[in-house]
C-alpha cells in the first residue's frame, strides 16, 4: 500500500512539473471587450514567439482571434491594419486563456501582434469584434533598417544616405521615389513597388546614392529596400525633401546680377528678393522688404549699378549687387504706392498711383538736392517705364483705360530735369508688361501686340518713319496676331537673338533679327514659362507649379 502510495505522488509531481507552463498564474483580466498585450517572447531556439494578453470577463464572449503581421516598421497610425491586413494565426474560444505560441516566425524586419475580441452585444445580440488597444512586436535587428538623410549637395544634387547591412546573404539595396505635392514622409503610401524603383546598388558598402533628376512636384520621397537571404526588406521609414528647384513664391521679375558670375535675382511682389545660384538650386541670400513691389529694376547712379526695388508708401529700396545690403531707402513722400521707376542724369522719374488707385502719374526725384517734383499727368495705374538710350525712354500702357484713347507705347524725352513727350504709338494696348523689350543697342524695340520689330531713329522719330521690319509672328502654323496674352517673357541677345516665352504652349521660341516669319530654334519647357533669361549658354526658365501660389526653376541649354 505505501508503495502505491509513493508511485501516485511520484506521477503527481511529475504531472505539476510537466503542466508548469500552463498553470502559470493569470494576468489581471479586464471588464471590458477590449484586451490588453502585456508581453512577447521571441524564442531563437526554436523561432517561435509567445504572447500574452489580459484575458477578459464579459458577457457574450465568442472567441480570441490572434492577427500576425510582418512588415518594415514598428509604427501604426492605426493598429487596425494589424488585423485587416495580417494573417489569422489562431481562434481561441476560452475566455480563460491569455496566451499563445505563434511558431514558423517570417523573416522580416518587424512581426506585430494584435488580438481581437469577438463578442456578442447584449442590446441587439449581433456579433462585433474590438482590436485589442496596443500591439506588440518583435524586432529582427539584423534586418530592421532605417534611412539616415537626405540632403541638397553642394552641386545641387540631392544625397541619400542609409544604414548598411551586415549580412551574409546580402544581395542589393533598390531606391525608390515618388513626387508629391505634400510632404508623404509620415506615410509609406506606395513607395516601395516595382513602378517606383529608381536604381538598384549590389555593393553592400555602398549605401548612399545622389539623384540628378529634375523635379516637377514640390516634395520628393524616398525609401530603401534591401534584398536578404531572398526576401525584401523595406527601410522602417520613408524620408521627404522639398524640391530644392521650388521657390515659395511666383516671381514678378528674374534679372541677371551682372556683378556676379552664375547669379540671378528672382523678386516677388510681396518683397520677396532671393539672390540665386540656379546652378546649384541655391538661394546664396535673400531679403524680405515685407511690402509690396513693383517693375524692380537694376540702374546706374554715380557709375555703380544698383538694384532699385520699387514699393508701397513712398518708398524705393536700393540694395548692392556687391554685397545684398540695403544701401538706401528713398522715401517719396507719400502714403501711396510707387509702381515703376528709372534714372536719368541725377534724377529717379518715377509712376506713382494716384490717390484713387485708379491712375498714375510722372513724378522725379533730384537725387542731389533731396527734392520731389510731381507732375499731374495721369496714366494708367499699371503703367511701366522702360530706359532707353540717351535721355530717352517709355511709357507702357498695359491696357486701353476706357476713358480715352492712350497710346500703347510713348516715348519721352529727359532733359535738364525738363520732361517732354515725344511720340506715341497707336498699335493698341499691351495687354502684358512683359512682351516689350529694348534692343542692347537702342536700335529697336519689340512689341508683340502685332509681332513687329520696330527700328528707331531717335532724332527723328515718328509713326511714319518708325522702320517695321517686322511680320506677325506664327508658330508651327498658329498665328499670334491678336492673342498675345500667351507670351509671357521677351529677351534680346547682344547678337540680335530674340527670345520669347509663349506660356500656353509650355515653349520657348527664338526668332533671329529681322525674321519673325521662322523659328530658328524652339524649347519645350517643364511648365508654363512665367519668366526667363539668358546665362552663360543657358535659358534659365521660372515656371509655373501645379500650385499656382509657387514656381520652380528650370534650366535649358541652349
Amino acid at each position: 500500500m505505501r508503495k502505491l502510495s509513493s508511485i501516485i505522488l511520484i506521477l503527481l509531481f511529475t504531472f505539476s512539473c510537466s503542466d508548469k507552463e500552463e498553470m502559470e498564474p493569470a494576468p489581471e483580466s479586464v471588464k471590458t471587450p477590449q484586451t490588453e498585450l502585456i508581453s512577447l517572447e521571441y524564442n531563437s531556439i526554436d523561432n517561435s514567439i509567445k504572447i500574452v494578453w489580459r484575458p477578459v470577463e464579459i458577457e457574450g464572449f465568442v472567441s480570441y482571434k490572434v492577427y500576425r503581421l510582418e512588415s518594415a516598421t514598428n509604427v501604426f497610425s492605426n493598429i487596425s491594419v494589424i488585423a485587416n491586413l495580417g494573417k489569422l494565426r489562431k481562434e481561441i474560444k476560452n475566455s480563460n486563456l491569455f496566451s499563445y505560441t505563434d511558431t514558423d516566425i517570417p523573416y522580416n524586419a518587424y512581426v506585430n501582434y494584435v488580438v481581437v475580441t469577438v463578442y456578442e452585444n447584449p442590446f441587439n445580440q449581433y456579433k462585433e469584434q474590438v482590436v485589442s488597444i496596443n500591439h506588440l512586436y518583435y524586432e529582427r535587428a539584423e534586418l530592421a533598417f532605417e534611412i539616415l538623410s537626405v540632403e541638397k549637395l553642394n552641386n545641387g544634387l540631392i544625397n541619400l544616405e542609409w544604414e548598411k547591412d551586415e549580412n551574409d546573404n546580402f544581395s542589393n539595396y533598390s531606391i525608390h521615389r515618388t513626387e508629391t505635392i505634400y510632404d508623404a514622409s509620415l506615410y509609406r503610401m506606395d513607395i516601395f513597388k516595382n513602378e517606383f524603383s529608381i536604381s538598384e546598388i549590389i555593393n553592400q558598402s555602398e549605401i548612399t546614392y545622389e539623384d540628378s533628376s529634375s523635379f516637377l512636384s514640390e516634395y520628393i520621397t524616398y525609401g530603401v529596400s534591401k534584398e536578404v537571404n531572398g526576401n525584401t526588406i523595406e527601410s522602417k521609414n520613408t524620408i521627404t525633401i522639398k524640391n530644392p528647384r521650388f521657390i515659395d513664391f511666383v516671381p514678378i521679375e528674374m534679372v541677371k546680377n551682372p556683378l556676379h558670375e552664375n547669379e540671378v535675382i528672382i523678386i516677388g511682389g510681396d518683397g520677396e528678393i532671393l539672390f540665386y545660384n540656379p546652378y546649384n538650386f541655391s538661394i546664396i541670400h535673400s531679403i524680405d522688404i515685407s511690402a509690396r513691389v513693383h517693375h524692380p529694376v537694376i540702374e546706374t547712379y554715380n557709375g555703380v549699378q544698383q538694384l532699385y526695388i520699387p514699393s508701397e508708401n513712398g518708398k524705393i529700396y536700393v540694395y548692392s549687387l556687391e554685397d545684398y545690403r540695403l544701401v538706401q531707402e528713398i522715401d517719396l513722400d507719400t502714403n501711396i504706392d510707387i509702381i515703376s521707376m528709372i534714372i536719368k542724369e541725377n534724377y529717379i522719374i518715377f509712376l506713382e498711383k494716384s490717390i484713387s488707385g485708379y491712375y498714375s502719374h510722372f513724378s522725379y526725384y533730384d537725387i542731389e538736392n533731396d527734392i520731389v517734383h510731381r507732375n499731374t499727368g495721369y496714366h494708367h495705374k499699371s503703367s511701366r517705364l522702360v530706359n532707353s538710350t540717351s535721355t530717352y525712354f517709355f511709357r507702357l500702357e498695359p491696357v486701353f483705360n476706357g476713358h480715352q484713347n492712350e497710346s500703347s507705347i510713348n516715348k519721352y524725352n529727359f532733359i535738364n530735369g525738363e520732361l517732354d513727350f515725344s511720340l506715341g504709338i497707336d498699335n493698341g494696348s499691351i495687354k502684358s508688361e512683359q512682351v516689350f523689350a529694348v534692343a542692347p543697342d537702342f536700335s529697336y524695340i519689340i512689341s508683340t501686340e502685332y509681332g513687329f520689330h520696330l527700328k528707331l531713329n531717335y532724332n527723328d522719330l515718328s509713326e511714319d518713319n518708325l522702320g517695321n521690319y517686322g511680320y506677325p509672328m506664327s508658330f508651327n502654323g498658329y498665328d499670334f496676331i491678336g492673342i498675345q496674352e500667351k507670351y509671357s517673357d521677351i529677351y534680346i541677345t547682344e547678337d540680335h537673338d530674340i527670345y520669347f516665352a509663349i506660356k500656353e504652349f509650355n515653349r520657348i521660341v527664338m526668332h533671329k533679327y529681322l525674321d519673325f516669319r521662322n523659328v530658328s530654334k524652339e524649347f519645350d519647357t517643364q511648365g508654363k514659362p512665367l519668366l526667363f533669361t539668358l546665362l552663360n549658354n543657358d535659358i534659365i526658365v521660372i515656371n509655373q507649379s501645379e500650385n499656382t501660389n509657387k514656381s520652380f526653376i528650370e534650366i535649358i541649354n541652349d
